[in-house]
């Protein structure tokens, strides 16, 4: 991005009624509603010039977001208010826009995510959270690139939460960073085998888990 462009980083939330709309989709759209906003944004420079974002790293299909974040370029100052209300009246329905800051740090210091995973089928489960919670290895197999990988998530569920009821909730934190990423499902598949759970991504968070 250009170092005299005007950052702004956008925090917007990814609804049910888009859940299975993928990352390039949701690129495409939004790219349309920058558009469409009237604001000055910064684009990319060549014959293909299209409107230069940073996002969140990529949700799976079928996921919820309640924090994803997006950077954008201005090429000059404009109110925060007034990117907000903008942005937040061109983008398609199930995208909300919630708050526009000036961003602190950059979106690749991500290193973890925070889930709520919400299933019928995690209600009633306390024991079997607890055995989990409290093993001293859980391995995860991992579909890669390089091929299938298996990594051990349980130092990573000390912090998880558990609520019981009628739709069971497990709150977990998990990399999310470019090192190592741990898919949320791979961890409540354990305890609901192929039952349908909603994932809705919650926080994202620093190396030393501080919120972005």
């Amino acid at each position: 991005m250009r170092t005299d462009a005007f950052k702004v980083r956008i925090t917007f939330r990814k609804s049910a009624a888009v859940r299975y709309v993928s990352h390039l989709d949701m690129m495409r759209a939004f790219k349309r509603a920058l558009r469409r906003s009237g604001l000055p944004i910064v684009y990319t420079e060549g014959f293909n010039v299209h409107p230069v974002m940073i996002f969140t790293p990529p949700l799976s299909v079928g996921y919820m977001s309640e924090c994803e974040l997006l950077d954008i370029g201005l090429t000059v100052e404009v109110s925060l208010k007034e990117v907000l209300k903008k942005l937040a009246a061109s983008l398609p329905d199930g995208f909300m826009a919630l708050k526009a800051v000036i961003p602190e740090r950059p979106i690749s210091d991500i290193a973890f995510s925070t889930w709520k995973a919400e299933s019928p089928a995690l209600s009633g489960k306390g024991e079997e959270v607890k055995a989990l919670l409290s093993a001293k290895t859980v391995p995860v197999a991992k579909n890669t690139k390089g091929g299938d990988l298996t990594v051990d998530a349980a130092p990573y569920l000390k912090d998880a939460v558990y609520e019981d009821g009628e739709v069971g909730r497990l709150t977990l934190t998990l990399p999310s960073g470019n090192d190592l990423t741990i898919n949320p499902r791979l961890v409540a598949s354990l305890l609901t085998g192929d039952a349908a759970v909603n994932y809705t991504r919650v926080a994202v968070l620093d190396k030393n888990r501080r919120p972005l």
